[in-house]
């Protein structure tokens, strides 16, 4: 399920994941809401746990004008909060 935040809230969202670690990271004014799908959070805690070492978030949720800024893809999945670009 998609969950609608705050951008800049922060709130722990798992053992070893922070909702601020999702928000777009882009300075736009108008970028105020952050769109993040429970299952990936879940989905990435599990591989944490499975790999027994951190996953860094690298970028997860864009808004429409950071991913057209960066090259995203139109339709991209990340503009509906369920991608993220990681390293382990």
């Amino acid at each position: 399920m998609v969950h609608e935040y705050v951008k800049g809230q922060s709130l722990k969202l798992s053992p070893n994941f922070n909702l601020n670690e999702f928000h777009c990271k882009c300075n736009y004014s108008e970028c105020r809401m952050t769109y993040l799908d429970s299952d990936l959070v879940s989905y990435l805690e599990k591989k944490r746990r499975d790999i027994g070492k951190p996953i860094h978030i690298n970028l997860a949720y864009r808004c429409v004008q950071h991913n057209k800024k960066i090259g995203g893809k139109k339709g991209s999945i990340h503009l509906t909060g369920k991608a993220a670009d990681i390293v382990i």
